[in-house]
């Protein structure tokens, strides 16, 4: 078993390089320019790969007991932690961070914004310290933190919850602006803001300044069950989200609704301009389940 988690280290890892340098077919053979491994002894999961404008590569995932990339051992606060490690273009480990508590905290998201930016994005348990920053809040909690060009952590931002939540998708602007999305029941709430779900469960978007300072926060969905597929943000602030409705609902004048009678999927494309107002939605039809995990601008 131990083995058979260094060969999936292995392959992710190499799995980047081709997503960065260019993708591959049977007719066309690639040279593998190097591979790493980073991973603990227990279970890992790797939850994001992204490529800064400098061809540093940032890999953030999820560990427990303790975690080994080259000569760099992290260990675990206790259940499951967080760990982001940066890469050179040539696969050379640059720097390493890990943070979590006693709980299992875990990263879910990662996502380039501006030049100088990381921001990662997940779910905290209990008392965590990110860098120098401290999320005290007890329970469990969505969070975003931005990673800066010097390797420090400048904010952090978190969101209380008061049922089941998870935050699924990031993506940013040319301005450094972050949108987020992701799903959640009950209540869900930041700063002064809260929402509340209208069924089972409802997406969430919200918009946060480059700063990390919540500019809005909306709620999608209707009394079925919602969930969020993918997300993009054009370089002039128009927003895509697909997503799964359990049943119709209207967000501004738009109305959502399922894309044929008795149908499965329910899936649909919704735009917003850059003030996450509702612009336009297509139904995706199909007779049986579907989803749309990727969608660019």
């Amino acid at each position: 078993m131990k083995n058979l988690y260094k060969i999936t280290r292995l392959l992710l890892i190499s799995f980047v390089w081709m997503s960065i340098y260019g993708k591959t077919s049977a007719q066309e053979q690639k040279t593998w320019q190097w591979v790493t491994q980073l991973g603990s002894r227990s279970w890992d999961i790797s939850s994001g790969v992204v490529c800064d404008s400098k061809n540093n590569l940032y890999v953030a995932g999820s560990f427990n007991d303790a975690l080994y990339c080259g000569h760099y051992r992290g260990i675990s606060a206790g259940g499951r932690d967080i760990f982001i490690a940066k890469f050179n273009e040539n696969g050379t480990l640059k720097d390493t961070w890990t943070f979590g508590g006693k709980g299992d905290d875990k990263v879910t998201c990662l996502a380039v914004a501006g030049p100088g930016n990381v921001i990662t994005g997940g779910i905290l348990t209990g008392n965590v310290q990110v860098g120098k920053l401290v999320s005290p809040e007890p329970g469990t909690k969505l969070f975003l933190a931005a990673l800066n060009d010097k390797g420090k952590f400048s904010w952090l931002t978190t969101f209380a919850a008061s049922g089941k939540a998870s935050l699924l998708q990031l993506a940013a602007d040319s301005n450094g602006n972050i949108y987020a999305t992701g799903a959640y029941s009950d209540t869900l709430a930041v700063d002064t803001l809260t929402l509340v779900s209208h069924g089972e469960k409802d997406i969430f978007v919200v918009k946060l300044s480059p700063t990390g300072n919540v500019t809005k926060l909306i709620s999608i969905g209707g009394t079925g069950d919602d969930l969020p597929g993918a997300l993009s943000v054009s370089p002039a602030g128009k927003i895509v989200l697909t997503g799964t409705t359990g049943s119709q609902f209207r967000i501004d004048s738009i109305m959502v609704s399922p894309g044929r009678k008795n149908s499965k999927a329910n899936t649909f494309i919704l735009q917003f301009d850059a003030s996450l107002r509702a612009q336009w939605v297509a139904p995706v039809p199909g007779e049986e389940y579907c989803n749309i995990s990727s969608v660019k601008y």
